[in-house]
């Protein structure tokens, strides 16, 4: 919002200007283009006004936060933090830490659009007009199945980024006469499964990551496509098919969910990034056993149309050097997205039901800011579940 009311004072400012250097040079019927200067001058600051606030209420815009017409008993969690508590829509598939996965993929298989959604599809893309916007080809998450084993099967295809922008991360902006995407698609008490889903559905991957007593937080900036300028977890990603060629050098390798494959390979990969390490560090870090991932399970969010999530905690021996965490300046008011870190000695819910959160910092300083649904959801895989060693005692308060 406050690069919105630079812009526009900055606008407003260079036109201005700008008439008086034409008034100046112009004596004849310099009245009337003085008044038809001021009157566009008008219509331009008013149409500035009118975007700056809808960018700064996008999210809102697009997707529901609070109430649903979901049944509560089968989709509200509640989370605690301190002593204060907040209630998450979600619905967990697999919340079990000693789980052991198997994929089935199937890379040349893509995700088509309903004809509904291809017909309304630059209507619905209006609601990410204020972010930027990338196409990569994401993996999805197709169904899944619990074999006699108890081997958790996960059957993979794949999808686009800007399908989901006009599915999941659309769900209720109004494009057409009242309707919403989850109107049309989820508007009953109960969301699809996921076999039946219409939506994009890629996968997410979440990990709140501790160094020592330490927790570090992430930061959306005001042109990510959904959560802006909100704190998430350290790692907050779509699992792209390009992740796979990244870490692997080769396009083609089959992705696989689990604390010992790919995913775990490219969730380390982007956390090295985050700290500013090099990814060989952190492989060391990992194979000296001095850092260590957890898959803690998944499910789909609630607000954003059943998008299945992944969660992880990944923990950090205290007495591992992350001064390269600190090594960029940090501007606190413009927390780039995803790249700025937040070190916090202690986080806390700053009021009951709600998702500001208090964050104590070294040196006893205190911030707050609100903080994205999936960070509670994934603290929550973490509460109920058996103690982690390595996570602080006030994260299971």
């Amino acid at each position: 919002m406050k690069n919105n009311m630079k812009f526009l004072i900055a606008r407003v400012i260079v036109i201005g200007l700008a008439i008086l250097a034409v008034c100046f040079f112009v004596e004849d019927n310099w009245k009337e283009l003085v008044g038809s200067a001021c009157g566009f001058l008008a219509t331009m600051a008013v149409a500035d006004v009118v975007t700056a606030f809808f960018l700064a209420h996008e999210d809102k815009q697009k997707v529901k936060g609070g109430k649903f017409t979901y049944d509560a008993g089968t989709y509200l969690r509640h989370v605690r933090m301190g002593e204060k508590q907040t209630d998450i829509w979600y619905f967990p598939l697999v919340n079990d830490m000693d789980a052991n996965y198997r994929v089935i993929d199937s890379p040349k298989k893509f995700f088509e659009l309903d004809t509904f959604l291809k017909a309304n599809f630059t209507s619905i893309m209006q609601a990410h007009r204020g972010s930027k916007l990338l196409n990569p080809t994401m993996v999805r998450l197709d169904d899944f199945n619990i074999a006699q084993d108890g081997t958790v099967e996960l059957y993979t295809s794949r999808t686009s980024f800007y399908n989901d922008l006009v599915t999941n991360r659309a769900m209720d902006y109004e494009f057409a006469d009242g309707l919403t995407v989850r109107k049309v698609f989820e508007g009953g008490n109960f969301l699809s499964s996921l076999r039946d889903s219409r939506m994009s559905n890629h996968i997410g991957i979440i990990a709140h990551v501790f160094h020592g007593d330490r927790a570090i937080l992430a930061c959306r900036g005001g042109n990510a496509t959904i959560s802006k300028n909100k704190f998430t977890t350290c790692v907050a990603m779509g699992f792209a098919e390009d992740d796979a060629e990244t870490v692997h050098g080769r396009a083609e390798r089959a992705p696989v969910i689990g604390t010992d494959d790919l995913c775990s390979e490219v969730l380390l990969y982007n956390l090295a990034d985050r700290l500013n390490l090099p990814y060989k560090t952190v492989l060391d870090l990992r194979a000296e056993n001095k850092l260590k991932v957890y898959l803690l399970g998944f499910g789909q969010l609630v607000y954003t149309g059943g998008k299945p999530q992944f969660y992880y905690v990944i923990t950090i021996d205290g007495d591992v050097d992350l001064s390269a965490l600190n090594a960029r300046e940090v501007d606190k008011e413009k927390l780039d997205y995803n790249k700025e870190m937040v070190e916090a000695d202690r986080i806390d819910l700053k009021n009951d039901g709600g998702y500001l959160l208090s964050l104590t910092l070294p040196g006893g300083k205190r911030m707050t800011g609100e903080a994205e649904k999936s960070f509670f959801i994934a603290l929550w895989h973490m509460q109920t579940q058996k103690r982690i060693e390595g996570v602080p005692a006030w994260a299971y308060e």
